[in-house]
């Protein structure tokens, strides 16, 4: 791969729409750099899950066979419900895009390896994830029924949630939630 990313050069690239799996990417516009053996990103920006996207990053390809990932996300306002769906509900069927409402806006900063350019490097895997939910919604969510000894049940069916945000960290193989309240109409 590093030999095929031997060019130089900038790429101005606009793509009106572009499908990954079942993730819809719309009015795609970046500005790419090649250096050997180097990809900048030096923006990209989309509209994606009913919101924007805008990326900067850099795709380095080492000599010993490894990728590294350096990026920064900015989204704006993404509908949860869409991102559950074109993501394919992430691979599980608890908690599905027919449960939820809501949009969310985040700030990543991802740096990540790869090992022969497939394995990750869970050790070097770094994240800082900023985040806030607005008008977050749980709806007719089964694992909720269990609770309706202690609350009504009708209350459990709709759940509307105040405005959540956060900062989660992720490096050294460790997930790190700061705790923080969530206020429903429902507790």
């Amino acid at each position: 791969i590093r030999e095929i990313f031997s060019m130089k050069g900038n790429m101005d690239v606009r793509v009106g729409k572009f499908l990954f799996r079942q993730i819809e990417f719309d009015a795609v516009q970046t500005n790419v750099q090649l250096i050997p053996g180097l990809i900048k990103i030096n923006r990209l920006n989309t509209q994606a899950m009913k919101g924007n996207l805008q990326t900067t990053g850099l795709i380095e390809f080492t000599p010993d066979n490894s990728l590294n990932l350096k990026l920064d996300v900015t989204a704006v306002n993404l509908d949860i419900p869409t991102i559950f769906k074109q993501c394919e509900n992430f691979g599980q069927t608890t908690l599905t895009d027919k449960h939820l409402k809501g949009t969310v806006s985040t700030g990543i900063s991802l740096d990540a390896s790869w090992k022969n350019y497939k394995i990750l490097d869970t050790k070097s895997l770094s994240s800082i994830i900023d985040f806030s939910i607005k008008n977050g919604e749980l709806i007719n969510f089964e694992p909720l029924r269990a609770a309706s000894k202690f609350i009504r049940m009708e209350e459990l069916q709709d759940i509307k949630f105040s405005d959540l945000s956060n900062t989660i960290k992720i490096s050294n193989e460790r997930i790190d939630v700061p705790e923080f309240e969530i206020k429903s109409t429902a507790l």
